[in-house]
């Protein structure tokens, strides 16, 4: 049986048949290809990016761009509509424009056509494309400085100068910045932009390290800040602003502190509100990075950019809520 096997084996022929089966595979594979549609996903509606301002709502901001309140939030992953901040970049999802319907296709007269002639095609018109709005509200220009410039260079290229970025910036000392330094951009020769309308409170947390401005009842921005290290914590309750100057001494440890806003004395000194304070004899800005950390001796330091909105938007007699 054995030797029968084997001479029927070598009997068959091998090649057409491995040929065949072949030829059925590759038939079978185009067929399949053949059958398959390309999925495409339906485009995606247009988006534009849009820079919270000062005094901006989320209402105010779907109005202006024709959506909802809920698109906005959606687009963002906002959870609650009343915590926008200035400087915080929104997604907005603009409604895609609608499609022309296409025209239904008019039976031909007769089933065959006359040789020669050119079918007409009438091509259906493409949508008006809707220009993006332009928001109008201003706010503060930041240029985040770069290795190997100066801030004479950084202000001829704002067309400003260099008294006006020392003051607005609370620099101490021109040639004493660094890479990644945030800076605020003002006109003029020592006029610093003055941030319209008037806030109505100033929150602070201390365990979340966070700051909330406000205009009523609405919370108009949102920062880091820092209060008290251990052992010069920074008080809790509700306090009011009783002074306010461009910019404070503090004598016991030698400083300035630019846009200051006193709220309550400890012994015989006023602690505040403030930005980044700088060494008064050496000019070197003391704490930078350290905004949303407990660094001071007891105020609330903000970083200088929103230490100058404050400033701008507060008032004598403001409250300010620090809980803990």
């Amino acid at each position: 049986m054995g030797a029968f096997r084997d001479k029927f084996m070598r009997a068959l022929p091998i090649k057409p048949v491995l040929g065949s089966v072949l030829a059925l595979l590759c038939l079978t594979v185009l067929l399949l290809s053949a059958g398959a549609a390309p999925a495409h996903a339906a485009p995606a509606a247009d988006t534009i990016i849009y820079l919270v301002r000062p005094g901006d709502r989320l209402a105010d901001i779907a109005a202006r761009y024709g959506v909802t309140i809920a698109n906005i939030a959606q687009a963002n992953g906002i959870t609650d509509i009343n915590l926008i901040w200035i400087g915080q970049k929104l997604i907005i999802p603009l409604p895609a424009p609608a499609a022309s319907p296409t025209p239904p296709a008019t039976p031909a007269a007769s089933a065959t056509p006359k040789p020669g002639a050119n079918p007409t095609v009438t091509p259906t018109p493409a949508p008006t494309a809707s220009p993006t709005p332009t928001p109008t509200t201003s706010g503060p220009t930041i240029h985040v400085v770069q290795a190997g410039e100066t801030l004479s260079g950084i202000a001829q290229f704002y067309d400003t100068t260099v008294a006006a970025l020392v003051e607005a910036n609370g620099l101490g000392n021109a040639d004493l910045i660094r890479v990644g330094m945030r800076l605020l951009i003002v006109k003029g020769s020592g006029g610093a932009t003055v941030y319209s309308g008037q806030a109505s409170r100033f929150e602070v947390s201390i365990s979340q390290q966070r700051c909330w401005l406000y205009r009523d009842e609405t919370v108009i921005a949102r920062w880091a800040c820092s209060t008290g290290r251990l052992g010069w914590g920074t008080r809790t309750g509700t306090f009011y602003i009783q002074s306010k100057e461009a910019r404070a001494y503090g004598s016991t440890w030698n400083i300035w502190m630019p846009y200051w806003l006193g709220i309550y004395w400890a012994g015989g000194s006023e602690n505040g509100i403030h930005g980044l304070p700088w060494n008064a004899q050496t000019g070197v800005q003391v704490w930078t990075g350290y905004v949303g950390t407990p660094i001071t001796y007891g105020c609330v330091m903000l970083d200088n950019i929103h230490a100058k909105i404050l400033y701008d938007m507060s008032y004598i007699g403001m409250p300010v809520i620090i809980r803990w």
